[in-house]
């Protein structure tokens, strides 16, 4: 019968196991970094475009296009929010994990 040691249940491989679970937290906390600045860029977008058809080109356009770049208008300026507010949690978390490469 083979005896059981103290040396056969270490945790050698603890170490590893969070440095894995580190970089997984980084991956995601850059996923969430990019998500927010492509979010951003794509409202600031629709957001230049709604400009430009509800208050610039007025005339092309018809009046529902006109009331629809209105309400639109209101929806981009809160994903830009929302797009910020995932920015600032993915640098946020970055930061935490000590990450100084993005």
């Amino acid at each position: 019968m083979a005896a059981i040691y103290a040396n056969d249940f270490s945790f050698a491989n603890e170490p590893d196991t969070n440095l894995k679970l580190a970089n997984q937290e980084a991956k995601r906390f850059k996923l969430v970094l990019h998500s927010g600045n492509a979010g951003m860029f794509i409202a600031m977008l629709g957001m230049l475009y709604s400009i430009f058809v509800g208050y610039i080109d007025t005339n092309n356009y018809s009046l529902w296009a006109q009331v629809t770049s209105h309400i639109m208008l209101i929806l981009f300026a809160t994903a830009i929010k929302i797009g910020y507010v995932m920015r600032c949690i993915g640098l946020h978390g970055l930061h935490g994990l000590g990450a100084t490469q993005l």
